[in-house]
């Protein structure tokens, strides 16, 4: 199964800014140092560019076409490329050894490394003030949009330091396509298992048209009667701020209930992974087992997020 454009374009729009920043710190560092993380940008871009195509993936990927909310296809992105992606391609490339075998050495390449971490969440806690990246909250729900945002910034840091310790496994790792396909599988496990962790109905709900209005029509009818004519001024503006007032109820939950659901997926991600990559044969049988303490019953259905 293929994503279009659309799941893909939040993620895109914010990753375009991080690589530009950390195009610009390479144009600060003298070779090798400038040529590795170079080389880094030019692979990070590459793994993206095969998204659609990796079958480990194409169980995220269903996953991921349920997302309604740009946040949530922008955060399904992120930690895609920070939990799998980053790890994979700083194996390929990793200093000290190989192509780099002349320098950057390891001391150097964390040195460098480190010194970006805060760039990838700083763009992401940005977007949410970009009504291209995310819509209609980047205007009028922000508080809520960055809040949502900054929770998955917080993991996204974490998933990045993570990043660094796997790569470090993979790239010394004489099994290293078990480990990846563990790491894959962990990808979707904490995606699948965040939605069966409560109940996310928020996210579910349609526009509350009817439940909503039908109280404020029947006032507006019972009052307007009698003098139908001169109110319709009046109320025109009251259905018009009714209008606005429920979809900014609505869209709050809604972000809310999505910070949550964030907070609690790079959660689980973060744990997944670590066990994936560490101990890849023994996964499935930790993923059962935090199942069960979480109180995730085998056999529910998760609903579309």
């Amino acid at each position: 199964m293929e994503l279009d454009k659309r799941y893909y374009a939040p993620f895109d729009r914010t990753y375009a800014d991080v690589t530009s920043r950390i195009e610009g710190e390479v144009d600060a560092l003298a070779a090798p140092d400038a040529d590795w993380l170079r080389r880094l940008v030019a692979t990070f871009q590459q793994e993206r560019e095969q998204w659609n195509g990796r079958p480990e993936l194409a169980a995220y990927r269903a996953r991921w076409m349920f997302f309604r909310s740009r946040i949530l296809r922008l955060v399904a992105g992120a930690y895609l490329h920070i939990g799998y992606d980053l790890p994979r391609a700083l194996a390929n490339d990793w200093p000290g050894r190989g192509s780099w075998h002349a320098g950057p050495d390891q001391a150097r390449g964390q040195q460098i490394y480190f010194r970006l971490r805060g760039i990838f969440p700083d763009s992401l806690v940005r977007s949410s003030r970009d009504p291209r990246t995310i819509g209609f909250p980047a205007l009028l729900l922000r508080p809520a949009s960055r809040k949502a945002l900054t929770g998955a910034a917080i993991w996204v840091d974490n998933l990045r330091q993570g990043a660094w310790i796997h790569a470090e496994i993979l790239a010394t790792a004489a099994d290293r396509p078990v480990r990846e396909a563990a790491m894959a599988r962990a990808m979707t496990a904490a995606l699948e298992d965040v939605s069966l962790l409560r109940p996310w109905s928020i996210l579910h709900l349609g526009p509350p048209h009817d439940a909503f209005f039908a109280p404020v029509w029947t006032s507006i009818f019972a009052a307007a009667l009698p003098l139908l004519t001169r109110l319709v001024d009046l109320a025109a503006l009251v259905i018009v701020s009714s209008y606005v007032t429920g979809r900014w109820i609505y869209g709050r939950a809604r972000l809310d209930n999505a910070g949550d659901f964030i907070l609690a997926w790079g959660y689980l991600l973060d744990d997944y992974l670590a066990v994936a990559v560490r101990e890849p044969e023994g996964f499935d049988a930790y993923r059962q087992r935090r199942r069960e303490e979480l109180g995730i019953l085998r056999g529910l259905g998760a609903a579309s997020t």
